[in-house]
């Protein structure tokens, strides 16, 4: 179920209790208040931002709220830009903007992203360097 609505999240996890091992629709939706953990989460912008995907996870587990506010804002930035175009044209554009071997072409019956998306999807990219920085400095 990749329904983001958390009343909908709620239902299902109380319903099925613990003979259910939840996968998130994303890792923002992922930590609902009064739910156990789930065990995984399906998230495009792990694609574009791992490390800080992997560190807002690790911040959520140690009940870090708090500290995970920055990473939430900049990352629902880049899901909202990500979620402008259909997947994956919003993750393989902006994957071949952090990496320049690959490429921005897509087969059929995927277009490019348009020019708004492409725009939305580099500035949210470009929002969060600042913020990789910040959330990561207590791993170098």
């Amino acid at each position: 179920d990749e329904s983001e609505d958390c009343v909908r999240q709620r239902a299902v996890a109380e319903a099925c209790a613990d003979r259910l091992w939840r996968i998130a629709p994303s890792s923002l939706s992922a930590f609902l208040p009064g739910l156990r953990p789930p065990r995984a989460c399906v998230e495009p912008a792990a694609n574009i931002a791992p490390r800080l995907c992997g560190r807002l996870w690790e911040l959520r587990l140690a009940g870090k709220g708090k500290e995970a506010a920055e990473l939430v804002a900049a990352l629902s930035t880049l899901k909202y830009a990500l979620d402008l175009e259909p997947e994956p044209v919003g993750a393989k554009y902006a994957v071949s903007l952090m990496t320049p071997t690959f490429g921005p072409e897509l087969r059929l019956p995927l277009t490019p992203p348009s020019p708004a998306s492409a725009s939305a999807i580099r500035v949210a990219i470009a929002a969060l360097a600042g913020v990789h920085d910040r959330a990561l400095h207590h791993l170098v």
